[in-house]
């Protein structure tokens, strides 16, 4: 998977999507590969409704790392999908200690 980072997406293998929901969804799988994962899956060549779904449950769960937590908020971007999920909104309404909010990308608004 690593090489895949050196090639342009549209050059990527067939099943590289898979690839990445498979890594995604190992949690035993090295952090810098998920993290990897996470970053290639949001390219609008490989994301499909499935890689959607594995980056929102990535995104939701307190018990990944913060690292992977934003780099599954930052592939989701713009996502149609994204919104419909509600992640958004949820992310809207937790507020941290200061009374601050949180959003995925790691900036309070």
């Amino acid at each position: 998977m690593k090489s895949l980072k050196d090639i342009p997406p549209w050059d990527w293998p067939a099943g590289a999507g898979a690839m990445f929901l498979d890594v995604l969804r190992d949690g035993q799988a090295a952090e810098s590969d998920r993290l990897l994962a996470a970053e290639l899956a949001g390219d609008l060549t490989a994301i499909d409704d499935e890689l959607v779904d594995a980056l929102l449950a990535v995104l939701r769960s307190g018990a990944e790392s913060e690292k992977l937590r934003v780099r599954a908020a930052i592939s989701l971007g713009p996502h149609p999908r994204a919104g419909r999920h509600g992640w958004v909104r949820e992310c809207r309404r937790r507020p941290d200690h200061g009374g601050n909010v949180h959003h995925p990308s790691g900036v309070a608004r």
